[in-house]
């Protein structure tokens, strides 16, 4: 009994040691605790007695681990908010900036290229000419890239539907093309439709024609539409054709090299793609000349329009007014009256009915004939002295040559001689 009860009190002091130490019983203490119950209970009070004391300096060296930790753990986290942040790694070399491309006017380039009727001896070219090949690419100017694909039509010419030697050399255009080609309002119908199959038209992005000179767009696409002339085909033009960037003009201003849309190609240093006078190769190749010019920081702007369109392709103010009261002219929308109001009209008649043979800007007329097809065909006229195919007329005088009594050997450019009116 007296081995018993001296193993118990064994236990309680090494348990009351190690809560007191730790706050609470460890593991260890809780095992010597039991050991010791049991041994006091055996009877075996010397073997409680020692494996009491091994427990305790095992619980006790435990605890003192845990509080050496414990110490430690606010030194080392002041130490880490003292020390300075790790500086990055050196690299060595700045990190090379990127090339600054300005932002163009258009989201989209529509490059066009047109193909006409023609023959060598221009003495006797074929009137009217006709479109016979339309084709056109895109170039995407974020990207300032040239997008894959394209549209392509060959178009059916009715006035002179047989083409020349000359023209099949010039452009690779066989007869058998143009034989199985579609009418010029049914290819401009499917251009259209692929416009806005690829997103440009109806997607509110913003988009300019881009051609190799004003001929396509000022002279060829307009003899065939309405934007000239009302009778013939009755086409009318579409609107995002009236205005227009032409990269020869582009080309020229910031070049000193001239020639034509080869040459120019290659004097930027790219060789060129595909056959010349081929609608679709040269569009390709405008592009890329044009996406060439916009990585060397230049912004392309629209260069020519009808008169009714400002440089953006919007109608201007007063306009569309003016087209539902007066109809529209050849002349910005301006009716003859209002033209013959202006300062800068001159009198060509004298009250006796004689004609100086001026026209209304004070220029000799020069006499013309009629090639488009229509009643009037092969009929002669007097017109502004100073019309060209791309700047258009400087005035509005127009006179059928058997309008006026012209005298025998009266010369065709205006000479100072007088002719009567019938």
């Amino acid at each position: 009994m007296a081995a018993a009860e001296a193993g118990q009190a064994a236990a309680e002091r090494s348990e009351q040691c190690a809560a007191g130490a730790a706050g609470q019983p460890t593991v260890a203490a809780r095992f010597a605790t039991l050991a010791g119950q049991q041994a006091a209970e055996e009877g075996a009070g010397e073997a409680a007695q020692a494996l009491q004391q091994g427990a305790a300096e095992e619980a006790a060296a435990q605890q003192a681990g845990a509080a050496a930790a414990a110490a430690a753990q606010p030194a080392r986290l002041a130490r880490a908010a003292a020390a300075p942040e790790a500086a990055p790694p050196a690299t060595g070399q700045p990190a090379p900036s990127k090339p600054r491309r300005l932002k163009q006017l258009f989201d989209y380039l529509l490059v066009l290229d047109i193909e006409a009727t023609c023959d060598r001896d221009k003495a006797v070219q074929l009137q009217p000419q006709e479109i016979i090949e339309l084709s056109c690419v895109i170039v995407d100017t974020a990207a300032c890239t040239l997008l894959p694909g394209g549209w392509q039509r060959y178009v059916r010419p009715d006035q002179h539907p047989v083409l020349t030697d000359f023209c099949t050399q010039l452009t690779g255009i066989t007869q058998s093309k143009v034989d199985a080609g579609v009418p010029l309002k049914t290819a401009l119908n499917q251009l259209d439709g692929w416009l806005r199959e690829q997103g440009l038209l109806g997607q509110g992005r913003s988009f300019s024609p881009l051609i190799w000179r004003d001929w396509d767009l000022k002279v060829m696409m307009a003899s065939e539409c309405k934007q000239v002339k009302r009778e013939w085909r009755n086409i009318e033009q579409p609107k995002y054709l009236r205005r227009w960037i032409d990269l020869s003009a582009v080309w020229f201003k910031h070049s000193s090299r001239r020639g034509n849309l080869r040459g120019s190609v290659e004097a930027a240093g790219l060789a060129w793609e595909g056959r010349p006078h081929s609608a679709i190769d040269d569009a390709r190749n405008t592009a890329r000349l044009a996406v060439k010019l916009m990585q060397g920081g230049l912004i392309l702007g629209i260069t020519g329009s009808f008169g009714n369109l400002d440089a953006s392709g919007r109608f201007r103010q007063g306009t569309l007014l003016g087209l539902a009261t007066r109809g529209a002219s050849s002349s910005g929308g301006k009716s003859q009256a209002e033209q013959a109001a202006g300062p800068t009209k001159k009198r060509v008649f004298d009250d006796g009915g004689a004609w100086n043979g001026c026209c209304y800007c004070g220029a000799r007329a020069k006499k013309r004939t009629v090639k488009r097809p229509g009643p009037n065909n092969g009929r002669d006229f007097w017109s502004c002295g100073r019309f060209t195919m791309t700047g258009g007329a400087s005035c509005d005088f127009f006179k059928f040559a058997d309008e006026v009594v012209s005298p025998p050997g009266a010369a065709n450019d205006g000479s100072s001689r007088r002719w009567r009116r019938h």
